[in-house]
C-alpha cells in the first residue's frame, strides 16, 4: 500500500510473526513494533525479505514482491492453501488475534499468549478448546450455533480462521471453520458474529 507515496508492506499474518503495523519498504530497515523486531530486505529488482529477530538471531518469515496483483492471481494460492494436502492450513486448526499488548493463537493442541514481551505456551486439551476460544478469542462457538452443530464438534479437529473487521462502525467477527472429511474438504465460510 502507499502512504503519502511512500509504499508500505503490509500483511495480516496468518499464524507466523508479522508486524502489527505497517513499514515502509526501505531496504535494511528495522524496526520495533509493540515489542517485536523486523527488518525488510531486498534481494534483487522484484523481491523483498521479511525477517524477525528472536532471541538475537534474524530469520526470514517471508519473501515478497510488490508488484500488484489482480484478484485472479489469488485463485490458485487459496485453492492451494485451503485444499492441498502439503498445505498446512486443512491439516491444523489454528486460530490467531493480535490484541493491544501482543498476540493469543492455537496451533493444533498449542496455545500461545504473547503479552508485553512475556510468552507463555501450553498444551490445551479437547475440553478446553472451546473455552479457550471463548475466553481469549471472543469466540462463542455453541452460542451461536449450538452444541450439537457439526460446526462445534467438528471445529475441535478442523481449522478455524478468526479476522476482526470493523463495518459500518459495527464490530463483527467473521470465522471460517474448515475440516477434512473423508472426500472432501467442508467449509463454514463468513459467520457474522457480535464481539
Amino acid at each position: 500500500m502507499r502512504i503519502d507515496g511512500q509504499q508500505h508492506f503490509c500483511d495480516v499474518g496468518y499464524g507466523g510473526p508479522m508486524p502489527a503495523a505497517s513499514m515502509p519498504l526501505v531496504d535494511g530497515l528495522e524496526e520495533c513494533i509493540k515489542g517485536q523486531t523486523f527488518r525488510l530486505d531486498q534481494t534483487d529488482a522484484f523481491w523483498w525479505k521479511l525477517s524477525y529477530c528472536s532471541k538475537d538471531t534474524f530469520s526470514t518469515v517471508m519473501s515478497f514482491s510488490p508488484v500488484p496483483c489482480e484478484p485472479v492471481d489469488f485463485v490458485a494460492l487459496n485453492a492451494f492453501a485451503s485444499t492441498h494436502e502439503h498445505s498446512v492450513f486443512p491439516r491444523l486448526r489454528m486460530v490467531n488475534l493480535r490484541t493491544p499488548g501482543g498476540s493469543v493463537s492455537l496451533m493444533g493442541d498449542i496455545f500461545t499468549c504473547s503479552e508485553n514481551g512475556e510468552k507463555t505456551v501450553r498444551q490445551i486439551t479437547e475440553e478446553e478448546f472451546l473455552p479457550v476460544l471463548e475466553q481469549y478469542f471472543h469466540l462463542h462457538i455453541s452460542l451461536i450455533f449450538g452444541t450439537n452443530h457439526p460446526v462445534c464438534r467438528l471445529s475441535r479437529r478442523g481449522i478455524l480462521y478468526h479476522c476482526p473487521a470493523v463495518f459500518l462502525q459495527k464490530k463483527m467477527s467473521f470465522i471460517s471453520v474448515s475440516y477434512p472429511s473423508s472426500s472432501i474438504l467442508q467449509t463454514y465460510s463468513s459467520v457474522g458474529m457480535p464481539l
